[in-house]
């Protein structure tokens, strides 16, 4: 089955504008299927709206807000109901390491988010951090620079230079939501921007987490896949349409480089053997964008 989620979004006992009924609500309200809580350096206590019966499941987390070097290193710490602990490091490549397995320790799953806010860290710090996979590489907050510039590499162009080495890593996008009320400005972070389409046995954290770790999803900030077929003889993605939008789909093989362009709503591509990997990159004419993860070939 097919869930829709956000993995990063906050409410008023950090530094969000609403409380935790609101902003669930809210997601409710717009058919997600699950939400995971990540408040600063805090986990925010979600049993009561899960034994309230409500559609949208909510998954406890958090995340652990580091700095080293002068930088934010922010790490969320999915599905853990406990507080990891809140390491300190000399090297950012140090923190990022001591945050990870303070998550993990803590019984949660690790995403490393927004490298460029602040323009923090690269795939360069990144890169020997063993025992993680999640990378939010489109952070629809305010001043997350995730398409990068001024030399500086965008976070989809660190994602590939992981790939490039190996690393088993995956794509999230989220909306890391603070703000539902007001007007929504440019410094203002609201829902929406941004999610995950996870494939999962059913509908539970833990089923959740599992396809998350083991890449079964796609991230996206407008685009619908209804379908992914991953193999080593054909990727296959099929998209929802919508209203009257037009899609591209590149295909996307080691470094960055277009593999191949294909138009409307089903794209297939075969490989030929030297891809090093292949990930689908989904285009709306509105604007939209969906990113499936990769597939290794041997």
């Amino acid at each position: 089955m097919w869930l829709k989620g956000n993995t990063h979004a906050h409410t008023n006992r950090s530094d969000g504008d609403a409380p935790l009924h609101q902003v669930a609500g809210w997601y409710q309200a717009r058919g997600y299927d699950f939400l995971i809580i990540t408040d600063h350096n805090q986990v925010t206590d979600v049993s009561d709206w899960n034994r309230g019966g409500h559609a949208l499941l909510l998954v406890p987390g958090c995340e652990l807000s580091l700095s080293a070097e002068g930088k934010p290193i922010h790490i969320n710490s999915l599905g853990s109901a406990v507080l990891p602990d809140l390491p300190t490091a000399d090297t950012i490549a140090a923190l990022l390491q001591k945050g990870v397995d303070a998550v993990r320790a803590a019984g949660g799953v690790p995403q490393i988010n927004h490298p460029n806010y602040k323009w923090a860290f690269t795939d360069a710090q990144m890169r020997d951090v063993p025992n993680w996979r999640l990378l939010e590489i489109f952070n629809a907050g305010t001043d997350c620079n995730n398409l990068g510039g001024g030399g500086w590499p965008g976070v989809e162009e660190m994602w590939d230079r992981l790939l490039g080495t190996g690393r088993r890593t995956w794509a999230v996008a989220s909306d890391d939501a603070h703000h539902l009320g007001g007007e929504w400005w440019e410094y203002r972070s609201p829902p929406g921007g941004a999610w995950v389409g996870v494939r999962a046995e059913e509908k539970s954290a833990e089923a959740t987490l599992r396809a998350m770790e083991r890449g079964d999803f796609y991230a996206s900030t407008e685009v619908t896949i209804e379908d992914i077929v991953s193999a080593r003889d054909e990727m296959v993605v099929r998209i929802r349409q919508q209203r009257d939008f037009r899609y591209t789909t590149r295909f996307i093989g080691a470094g960055g480089r277009t593999l191949a362009t294909v138009h409307g709503t089903e794209a297939v591509y075969s490989p030929r053997g030297d891809e090093g990997y292949i990930r689908a990159k989904v285009f709306s004419s509105n604007g939209g964008v969906a990113w499936t993860q990769p597939v290794f070939l041997p």
